[in-house]
C-alpha cells in the first residue's frame, strides 16, 4: 500500500464514471491518481477486475463510525471536528453512515457494483465526490485484516493531527473547549482500539497548563498592572524623599533652637538684671521649639505611614512579578508539551 498526500482540491469524479471507463479502461487509472483533499491510499495488487471487496469489514467500520456520530449533541466545534474525521475515513476507503448498511447477498461484480460507487462525502470546505479506489479481488482474510488495520491507523493519525491543529487554534482561555475536544477525540480513538497514552499525556499536560495560565490571568484581572505598581512606587518614593528632606531640615532647626535656648538660659543665670527681657525671649523660643517638635512628630508619623504604604506596594509589586514569572514559565512548559506531542506523532 502506498499513501500519498495531496494539497490541491480535485475535480469531482464519480465512482460510476470510473467503473464505466471513458477511454478504453484508462479512466480507472486517471481517477485513482486524482487527489481528494486527504491522504490517498492505493493498493497495488494483481487486479483481475474491479470489486468493492470485503463488504462485511466495510459494514463493521461504518457501524463503528455511525455510533461515533450519534452521541449526545456536541458543541459546534466538535460537530465540525467529527464531520472532518468521517470525511477522512471515507477518503481512506471507510464509508461511515448513520443508517445500517446492507451487505450484498450475491458476489460483487463489475456490473452490479456500479450503483454503489456514486458516493459523495461532504466536508465543511468542499463537496467532493468520492472516487472509488482500485481494490484487488480475492484478497485473503489476512490481507483484509491488514488493510483494515492500516485504515484505522490512518484515521487515528489524522484524528490526532486534527486535534493538535484545533488546540493550536484555540486560545488558552478556551481551555474548556480544549478539554471537550480532547475528550471527544480520545473517545473516538478508544472506539478504534488505538492506544496513544504518551500522546494523550502530552495533550492533557498542555490542557492543564493552559487552564493554569487562564486561572492566573483571571486572578490578575482586577489587580493593577506591573507598570502601574512601578509608577505608584516611584511616586511614593518621591514623596518619602521630600519628607525625609524636610525632616532633616527640621531636625537641624530643632538643634539650633535647643542650642540657642541653652545659651539664653546661661545668660539668665549671669544677667539677673536682664531676666525679664530674656525670659520673654526664652518663652518665644520655647513656644517655637514646641511648635517645631509638634511639626517634627507629625512629620515622623506621616513618614511612618508612607513607609508602611511603600512596603505594601513593594510587596504587591513582587507578588505581581512572581505571578508573571510563573505564567511565563507555565507558557513555556505548555509550548514544550505541545512540541513534544508533535514530536511524538512524527516518531
Amino acid at each position: 500500500m502506498r499513501v500519498t498526500d495531496s494539497s490541491e482540491n480535485p475535480s469531482p469524479v464519480s465512482g460510476s464514471e470510473i467503473l464505466e471507463g471513458k477511454s478504453g479502461g484508462s479512466s480507472i487509472e486517471e481517477a485513482s491518481s486524482q487527489d481528494i483533499g486527504f491522504p490517498e491510499i492505493e493498493f497495488e495488487d494483481d487486479i483481475e477486475s474491479i470489486n468493492l471487496a470485503s463488504w462485511a469489514a466495510i459494514e463493521a467500520e461504518a457501524l463503528l463510525f455511525s455510533r461515533m456520530s450519534t452521541p449526545s449533541p456536541p458543541s459546534c466545534r466538535q460537530s465540525l471536528f467529527q464531520s472532518d474525521i468521517l470525511a477522512a475515513d471515507a477518503s481512506l476507503g471507510i464509508i461511515p453512515s448513520p443508517d445500517p448498511i446492507e451487505v450484498p447477498k450475491q458476489t460483487s461484480t463489475f456490473s452490479s457494483q456500479s450503483e454503489c460507487n456514486d458516493l459523495a462525502i461532504k466536508t465543511p470546505n468542499q463537496c467532493t465526490q468520492l472516487s472509488t479506489d482500485v481494490l484487488s479481488l480475492n484478497r485473503s482474510p489476512g490481507s483484509d485484516s491488514q488493510l483494515k488495520a492500516r485504515r484505522q491507523k490512518e484515521v487515528a493519525l489524522f484524528t490526532q493531527k486534527r486535534l493538535l491543529n484545533d488546540l493550536e487554534d484555540l486560545d488558552f482561555h478556551q481551555h474548556k473547549s480544549m478539554r471537550e475536544t480532547a475528550e471527544a477525540t480520545f473517545s473516538m480513538l478508544n472506539l478504534l482500539g488505538f492506544e496513544c497514552k504518551q500522546f494523550s499525556d502530552y495533550v492533557w499536560n498542555f490542557i492543564n497548563l493552559a487552564t493554569s495560565m487562564a486561572e492566573i490571568d483571571k486572578s490578575m484581572e482586577n489587580s493593577p498592572a506591573l507598570d502601574e505598581h512601578g509608577k505608584f512606587l516611584e511616586e511614593e518614593k518621591a514623596r518619602l524623599a521630600n519628607i525625609k528632606d524636610d525632616c532633616m531640615k527640621t531636625e537641624a532647626l530643632l538643634g539650633a533652637s535647643n542650642q540657642k535656648r541653652n545659651l539664653l538660659s546661661e545668660d539668665i543665670a549671669r544677667l539677673e538684671a536682664m531676666v525679664l527681657e530674656k525670659r520673654k525671649e526664652l518663652k518665644i523660643y520655647e513656644l517655637e521649639t514646641v511648635k517645631v517638635e509638634t511639626q517634627l512628630d507629625d512629620l515622623k508619623r506621616r513618614m511612618l505611614e508612607i513607609d508602611v504604604t511603600v512596603k505594601d506596594k513593594v510587596r504587591q509589586a513582587e507578588e505581581t512579578r512572581k505571578q508573571i514569572v510563573e505564567r511565563d514559565r507555565k507558557q513555556i512548559e505548555a509550548m514544550t508539551a505541545l512540541e513534544k506531542a508533535k514530536h511524538e506523532l512524527e516518531n
